[in-house]
């Protein structure tokens, strides 16, 4: 086990290689990675956004309306990039600026067209959730461009 026999076999062999480590992860499917500043702000900024947002939203004007069958498939597909986001930008994949601009594309939607809707009324609250949304999809489009990636 300590290499004893093959120094015995192979005289040549009593000096053990150097191991030199790799610059480049072996999991690297693009050789680019998205920066510790962006996957921060990506995978916690998103969920944080989501907890202000629904902080701020007030109380249905009809609670005991049932929501459409759109309402609940699109609010299926916001958790979905919302969790794909934060699992990518954990790993700092840059997937995580694509699945970012989903997400802040389908809570913008939900946003806008709550109060248009007649789920809501319109309001500060309203404004305020625009404001964080649109401040998110706006960082997870600035995490897309070519300064936010490293090359690893």
């Amino acid at each position: 086990m300590d290499g004893r026999r093959a120094r015995l076999i192979d005289p040549s062999a009593n000096s053990l290689p150097t191991l030199t480590r790799s610059s480049t992860p072996a999991t690297s499917h693009s050789g680019r990675w998205l920066a510790t500043g962006w996957a921060a702000l990506l995978g916690v900024g998103w969920p944080l956004a989501f907890m202000i947002s629904m902080a701020l939203e007030p109380a249905p004007a009809n609670p005991d309306a049932a929501p459409p069958v759109l309402i609940e498939l699109a609010s299926s597909a916001l958790y979905a990039a919302l969790l794909i986001t934060v699992i990518a930008a954990i790993r700092r994949h840059p997937g995580a600026a694509r699945a970012g601009v989903v997400t802040g594309l389908i809570a913008v939607a939900f946003t806008v067209t709550c109060p248009l809707s007649g789920h809501h009324m319109f309001g500060l609250w309203w404004i305020g959730q625009l404001s964080v949304m649109t401040m998110m999809l706006g960082i997870s489009v600035a995490a897309l461009g070519p300064r936010s990636r490293t090359t690893a």
